[in-house]
């Protein structure tokens, strides 16, 4: 049943494209017809700020899939800013679904973290030495059925800085590690890239916030992955924007990443890199969500 519903063959060539925009639609009209009402009670920034301790239910709403989260925050060396955090989600999407824990450690800026986990990828490609890893052949691949399941773990060590330089701005920076047990040239529906299962990962973005609108900001991506047994560094640019749609009284975020390789600076990836389910053979990759948060204790 879970498997049947990531099937997408020519169908969604015709009709795929068009769910997708309509969605994107949906959500931004709820977004603007909830203006008014949303900065009333909570600020549109919400998100930016250190959470209170307690334990919360997230379920997010992303492009083609879902997710559910279970949260506890946990106040340490008596500073609300010091916590430990206890995390397990689930996510289910139109290429892959996952299990995974996580448990985070901030002190002031710095938090220093972990995850492990399980991937089931529905719609695996995996590549022989010397075949194209174009966008625009891999959505060829998805259309001709030439993709498998596979299923590995993972594990991921992370290192993030959140330094607020006033009010107004914040900088950001997220730095992984992570390791997977996935085949050999087999594309990652989460970076967007082709890689044998170890990769290195660096966002920095620099978020201008106001409580009345929310954060927006641009975002630099560096990559440094393995694939096909050598190693590649490549460069994304982007924009971050995140606000409080205020679907709920408290606690909801629309959040959008969008990272695009120009192939001037790092490896030219302009003709690999991307997410083809969106078709339209841009080297593209696209995060959107909603997420509305439950507390259960605070």
């Amino acid at each position: 049943m879970v498997r049947g519903l990531f099937k997408f063959e020519s169908s969604f060539h015709r009709g795929g494209r068009s769910q997708v925009w309509l969605s994107w639609a949906w959500v931004l009209c709820l977004l603007f017809t909830n203006m008014p009402s949303a900065h009333a009670g909570q600020p549109r920034d919400w998100m930016l700020d250190v959470q209170p301790e307690g334990t919360d239910l997230k379920l997010d709403l992303v492009l083609l899939g879902a997710q559910a989260t279970l949260e506890h925050r946990l106040g340490i060396f008596n500073n609300q800013y010091n916590q430990l955090t206890l995390r397990a989600s689930g996510l289910a999407t139109l290429g892959f679904s996952e299990a995974q824990a996580d448990v985070d450690l901030r002190i002031l800026v710095l938090t220093l973290g972990g995850s492990v986990g399980a991937r089931t990828t529905y719609r695996n490609h995996t590549y022989l030495p010397g075949e194209s890893l174009s966008i625009s052949d891999r959505l060829d691949r998805e259309l001709d059925g030439d993709v498998n399941t596979a299923s590995w773990a993972f594990a991921e060590a992370r290192a993030e800085i959140n330094l607020p330089m006033n009010d107004g701005l914040l900088l950001r920076s997220v730095n992984r590690a992570r390791i997977e047990g996935r085949p050999d040239l087999s594309f990652d529906w989460r970076t967007g890239v082709v890689h044998d299962g170890f990769f290195l990962a660096s966002d920095a973005m620099a978020l201008a916030r106001d409580r009345h609108y929310g954060a927006v900001g641009p975002m630099v991506q560096l990559l440094h992955y393995e694939q096909g047994g050598r190693y590649l560094t490549q460069v994304n640019w982007g924009l971050v924007v995140t606000t409080r749609p205020g679907l709920q009284t408290h606690d909801d975020l629309l959040f959008l990443q969008a990272l695009v390789n120009t192939g001037i600076v790092g490896t030219d990836a302009s003709k690999t890199y991307g997410h083809h389910y969106l078709g339209l053979g841009l080297p593209l990759t696209l995060v959107l969500a909603y997420r509305a948060v439950l507390p259960l204790q605070r």
